[in-house]
């Protein structure tokens, strides 16, 4: 019987390293053709965008615009909101390029763009005037942080508009009662002109 075990022993190391071999191998050959070291799931976003959900499970509007961007490339962005559509928290990205404005729909959690709407006729006849240029996103954070300034809480819905009197910024802010206020902010100068108190 002791014989059997001390037979054994090796039998079963030598079969453990070949099958350990055996897993390797396929591994070494994935690493060699550039796959990841990790095993992977899809998604349904865009795989440049690299899309990961903070703690609140939900992903940050820096991930939503990058999404925005990669499906409409060249487009500018103009207005955001988070909304709830069919009991999902969504973005609501409006979107200019040449061809027009268009409002995306995207899964606030995976990043998933749900819907692509042309919007053009609709800004047209609410009278929704855009600025000639738009500034970009960093001039949008600039006059985010003055509305912040002015009335503290979290940006749910921010637009880009010129009515004739120079371009502007809305933002709606909820507050920590729950409640929303508006204030309009000057583009480029950040001063607040308007809020509602």
């Amino acid at each position: 019987m002791r014989k059997m075990t001390a037979l054994s022993q090796p039998l079963a190391l030598g079969l453990l390293a070949l099958f350990l071999h055996a897993c390797e191998k396929p591994q070494q050959e994935a690493n060699a053709a550039g796959a990841p070291d990790s095993l992977q799931i899809a998604s349904p976003a865009p795989a440049a965008a690299a899309v990961a959900a903070d703690s609140t499970g939900q992903l940050s509007r820096a991930q939503i615009e990058e999404i925005a961007r990669e499906e409409m490339p060249g487009a500018l962005i103009i207005a955001e909101e988070i909304d709830h559509e069919d009991s999902l928290l969504v973005y609501e990205v409006d979107v200019k390029n040449e061809k027009g404005i268009f409002e995306l729909v995207i899964n606030a959690a995976t990043g998933e763009v749900l819907e692509v709407e042309e919007k053009t006729a609709d800004y047209e006849a609410e009278g929704k005037a855009l600025p000639a240029e738009i500034p970009d996103l960093a001039a949008r954070d600039a006059a985010e942080q003055a509305a912040l300034a002015s009335i503290p809480g979290e940006v749910v819905k921010w637009k880009v508009r010129d009515k004739g009197q120079g371009t502007y910024y809305s933002f709606t802010i909820r507050g920590a009662d729950g409640g929303t206020q508006k204030v309009k902010v000057a583009a480029g100068t950040n001063e607040v002109q308007k809020s509602d108190d």
